[in-house]
């Protein structure tokens, strides 16, 4: 059985992949070779049931093949993009709608309203991602001292925090 794991929420993509899977093989799709996913695929355990295999990127079409080959495998392919293929079952991890809401309005009710839903680092990712795609320089300085500061400990707010003061001086 292959599974496709996608979609923009990647915390709850992995969370969900760790929490369902448990010791898995986990692969490269870069990194893997023909060999290595045969011998994967191929290997019995002694004493316990079959391992689950996680490919973390899209393989090659000649691995989709070499996969195909072995139906009784459980195969967990997992992407950071939407990515639809009919021929394999698919989990798709959208992003809340509170955090689209958010990002388009950057009010400060919305930002609370997400965070109660959403991790600080989440919102905090987004908000980078979009103040990059949009050219808006003083919100990505801003938001690159905070990240300063954080990790430097020159700050003792958390990240909720410090993003909350932002949001009031916009």
């Amino acid at each position: 059985m292959i599974t496709v794991i996608h979609g923009d929420d990647f915390v709850s993509s992995r969370n969900w992949l760790h929490q369902t899977v448990k010791n898995p093989v986990k692969l490269d799709a870069e990194k893997l070779t023909p060999e290595k996913l045969t011998q994967v695929l191929e290997a019995k355990p002694l004493f316990s049931a079959a391992q689950a295999l996680i490919i973390y990127g899209w393989p090659k079409e000649n691995f989709l093949k070499i996969l195909a080959k072995n139906p009784q495998a459980t195969v967990y392919i997992w992407v950071k993009k939407k990515h639809k293929q009919n021929r394999f079952s698919q989990r798709e991890f959208p992003l809340n709608r509170t955090l689209w809401k958010f990002l388009k309005t950057m009010s400060l009710r919305d930002f609370h309203e997400t965070l109660k839903t959403e991790p600080a680092e989440l919102i905090f990712y987004w908000l980078h991602r979009q103040a990059s795609r949009s050219g808006n320089f003083p919100l990505l300085q801003k938001l690159l001292e905070i990240d300063y500061e954080i990790k430097s400990g020159q700050t003792d707010l958390s990240l909720a925090s410090r993003l909350d003061l932002l949001l009031l001086n916009l």
